[in-house]
């Protein structure tokens, strides 16, 4: 008899697979016949108004024609509201209210007499039915005269509208090491898609102690009456799936006194019965994962496994080795702790620090993560950084009660350089280590990179590879690149942020201890890179690559990287800035004579062997790795061997261009360079006009050249512009004198001659002004290494030849930023009143900056000695007006 219902379950699931392809179609409503069973759709759950109404419209939508609609909800105001929102059918649905809504079991107790179908179809709020759904229920029924029936779920992402086809895979991933779960069957699993008979519910409440869903699912388990159907007949979203395990841990766990009282019958009646009050709570707080209890639980958790194992009756071999899985999982773990504390100084404590912010379900599969090291003494220091979801704090306050983790909350939300820098204050491991709060680590992240530093003790922080995941936990693309050397790493790290922030393993030395530490700036895992690589390479800081990948990153649309415009703008000039320095602290050499463009384009085709590569007229592989070997031998802490491992890494880069270019795989760009404007203002004197227009004319596209009449009497002007406002106020509020200010504004003069001028030629945007007044010099080299370093704006201090005396009214920008501030503003901008004052010895330095302006971030670039200005020609009023 059970080898015949085995054939007839094999055969309707092999025509339910295939229904498509042939004549026969088990779903369509012209098969229906005048005895189909009515069903009950039981629509229950926590959701808002908007996901019942729409689990509703789903039901609405069935195939089948015999079923009813029974609705469990809290009160009737919300039976109101749904009921103005859904059109009126004709199907019945009926409301039933409890304030339990969230147990199936109980709900339909409660409800049973409302329940008129001989199948009652389990519809969690937060799901969507398929429109077959029914249809095949009843086929099935009608074929095996079930009692209880299973399908597979589909989980989608709603923002994408495309489906992953992961079905319950993510659901066993999530609780797999959950004891509900393993000990009672309890997986959303049953709660999404269980549909049961009337009739077997009833059999079943009569042998339930406590009617709750613990108590029923194991009932039905025992039974061993459970079909289970292949098909996707019930629908929830990723967004909804992560609200549904995230609710669960953090608030269901709180309120479930059902679950207290069948935890405590259990164990009493596996004789655990010495567990005192409080650790009766501390095994029921780790119940979420076995591996996040302290060892004597989790020795009371391999006993409980193993006895379930020794009376298994079921006929799923799934759960079987499931169940042997965790036991022997378990006994692992329990020896690497034995280990720990027999031998602690062959086990360093690792500290990994993790800051966050309103995250819920990807907080909880990060920290989840660290659960299943391999290497277990670890302690995880969480800084929630003010978030204001009500599921982060939940979560937190939940895991705050596990002993190896430590959870600090931030009343303000401080940012990521913050919340990292109050982690690491706190650590006391021998070895640091970082997890983004949407990363996962793989299970060997700590081990392997630890033995890795183990083994190489002169390192201070290592990197590695990464994945990258989907929103489901499915592998999308794995970084398999091998690098020559360390060098070849620090080059593409210049070119690019190739390190991710979970990547990173650090040993806390009395160096690190001093050094590593987050700046307050955008783009801070970058910013962290560089200094430790470039900026502070003086420190003799080791930096050293783990080949293996040991940790993912997780891509949604919900990464904070994602999630603000101004950000990505602000780190996008940042990094142009910053690449320029990495670039000069290579070789000084390197951007005199190619644009930074070019060079960063050539330089990342060769490091990542991308064909064809994009190069320049001015791009030469031999000269470029000649110029960096030269200068990196100049630094004393600068090893043999690391000037031998940079000499492989350009060797291997300039066969790369020599096969690209043999093979005409390299593409010659014309450079972009930005035209540069000068515009002179002269006093008419036109010897010393010819010799600024001789010293740039090599460098400069045109010149504009604006001749103030020297007759003018600018003495006049300035006592107009004093006395002019005077008679206004002796004459003002008097109807009989009306005085009319006329005021000649030289400023608007020039800008608009200018402007004018620049206009005509059809400058664009992003092409340079320069502007010059009387007797102002700028260095052509200084102004080449501007254009070159690709900057927004410039400023040159200059200095008289006979005095140390400087100014800074020589400015050059984009076309674009002087239609912005204008003339006046930008002739006299400075970025601090401290920085540019005409002191003996001027504070003016060769400097970057990004700053922000009410039309975006730009790039800013002073020069301390920028040129020359004379003074023999410097007309009264005229040059600290121009």
């Amino acid at each position: 008899m059970k080898q015949l219902k085995i054939f007839l379950y094999i055969t309707l699931a092999l025509f339910i697979k295939i229904n498509a392809c042939k004549n026969l179609d088990l779903n369509s409503p012209q098969n229906l016949k005048a005895g189909d069973p009515l069903m009950t759709i039981l629509i229950y759950g926590s959701g808002t108004i908007e996901d019942i109404e729409t689990c509703i419209k789903s039901s609405l939508q069935q195939t089948y024609q015999n079923f009813e609609i029974l609705v469990a909800v809290q009160n009737q105001t919300i039976s109101e509201r749904i009921q103005n929102n859904v059109a009126q059918p004709q199907v019945q649905i009926k409301y039933h209210y409890i304030e339990d809504v969230n147990d199936f079991s109980i709900v339909i107790q409660n409800s049973i007499d409302k329940i008129n179908g001989e199948f009652i179809v389990l519809s969690h709020a937060l799901t969507t039915n398929h429109p077959e759904r029914l249809q095949i229920v009843s086929n099935v029924a009608k074929s095996l005269k079930m009692q209880a029936m299973m399908s597979e779920l589909l989980i989608y992402d709603n923002q994408k509208k495309w489906y992953y086809d992961v079905k319950s895979e993510l659901i066993k991933r999530d609780y797999k090491r959950n004891l509900d779960n393993l000990l009672f069957s309890q997986s959303p699993h049953f709660e999404f898609t269980l549909i049961i008979a009337k009739s077997f519910f009833l059999e079943n409440i009569k042998i339930c102690q406590n009617v709750n869903r613990f108590e029923m699912i194991n009932s039905i388990i025992q039974n061993d009456q459970v079909t289970q159907v292949n098909s996707d007949l019930v629908k929830i979203s990723f967004k909804n799936y992560w609200l549904k395990n995230t609710y669960d841990f953090a608030v269901r766990n709180l309120e479930n006194q059902q679950k207290f009282q069948h935890y405590n019958s259990y164990l009493l009646s596996k004789n655990v019965n010495n567990l005192t009050s409080i650790e009766y709570s501390e095994f029921l707080n780790c119940s979420f994962d076995y591996l996040s209890c302290d060892r004597k639980y989790q020795v009371i958790i391999q006993y409980l496994l193993i006895e379930k194992l020794l009376n298994y009756q079921s006929s799923k071999k799934e759960s079987y080795k499931t169940l042997t899985d965790s036991i022997v999982e378990i006994q692992q773990f329990i020896r690497r702790q034995d280990k720990v504390t027999e031998f602690p100084s062959k086990y360093p404590l690792v500290s990994i620090i993790l800051g966050s912010y309103n995250r819920d379900y990807l907080l909880l599969d990060a920290i989840k993560s660290c659960f299943i090291q391999t290497y277990i003494n670890w302690e995880l220091i969480i800084v929630d950084d003010g978030s204001n979801n009500p599921l982060t704090h939940a979560i937190l306050v939940m895991l705050g009660k596990i002993p190896k983790l430590i959870v600090n909350f931030l009343h303000t939300n401080l940012h990521t350089s913050f919340t990292a820098n109050y982690a690491i204050d706190q650590a006391k491991g021998q070895f640091l280590t970082l997890l983004d709060d949407d990363d996962i680590y793989l299970p060997e992240k700590l081990e392997k990179q630890l033995n890795y530093m183990w083994n190489e003790q002169e390192l201070d922080f290592i990197a590695a590879p990464r994945l990258n995941v989907e929103a489901s936990g499915m592998t999308t693309y794995g970084d398999a690149r091998q690098y020559i050397n360390i060098w070849d790493t620090k080059i593409l790290l210049a070119l690019q942020c190739n390190i991710a922030h979970s990547a990173i393993f650090v040993r806390m030395n009395d160096k690190m201890k001093r050094l590593y530490y987050y700046e307050h700036i955008s783009g801070q895992d970058y910013k962290q890179w560089i200094k430790l690589v470039f900026e502070l390479e003086h420190e003799n800081i080791k930096f050293g690559w783990f080949p293996d990948q040991v940790f993912a990153v997780r891509e949604h649309g919900e990464r904070m990287s994602y999630t603000r415009l101004s950000l990505h703008h602000h780190i996008y000039f940042w990094t142009l800035r910053k690449q320029v320095d990495i670039f000069n602290s290579l070789s000084p050499q390197l951007l005199e004579n190619i644009d930074l463009q070019c060079l960063i384009q050539a330089l990342t085709d060769i490091a990542l062997k991308n064909l064809p590569i994009k190069s320049c007229q001015a791009f030469d592989i031999n000269k470029i790795a000649q110029q960096i070997i030269n200068h990196q031998k100049t630094k004393t802490y600068q090893t043999a061997k690391d000037i031998s491992d940079l000499e492989v890494t350009f060797q291997s880069y300039i066969e790369r261009y020599n096969y690209a270019e043999k093979n005409k795989k390299v593409i010659i760009q014309p450079q972009d360079h930005s035209n540069i404007f000068v515009c002179i203002f002269s006093l008419q004197n036109t010897k010393l006009v010819q010799e600024q227009i001789n010293a740039l004319k090599d460098y400069a596209y045109q010149f504009i050249v604006i001749d103030i009449d020297g007759q003018f009497d600018y003495e006049f002007q300035r006592t107009q512009k004093e006395q002019l406002p005077k008679l206004g106020k002796i004459y003002r509020n008097n109807w009989k004198y009306q005085i009319v200010n006329m005021e000649l504004n030289l400023y608007k003069m020039i800008e608009g001659k200018v402007r004018q001028k620049l206009d005509q030629l059809r400058v664009h945007d992003q092409d340079y002004v320069l502007l010059l007044g009387p007797g102002e010099f700028v260095d052509p080299m200084k102004l080449k290494l501007f254009q070159n370093n690709r900057m927004d704006l410039g400023i040159f201090g200059l200095t008289q030849q006979s005095s140390a005396q400087l100014i800074t009214s020589s400015k050059i920008a984009r076309y674009q930023i002087l239609k912005e501030i204008g003339y006046k503003k930008l002739k006299n901008y400075q970025i601090d009143q401290d920085i540019f004052k005409k002191v003996q010895e001027h504070s003016m330095q060769d400097m970057k900056y990004t700053i922000q302006f009410p039309f975006g971030f730009q790039n800013i670039q002073t020069f301390k000695n920028g040129g020359f200005y004379t003074t023999d020609l410097e007309e009264t009023g005229y040059m600290s007006e121009l």
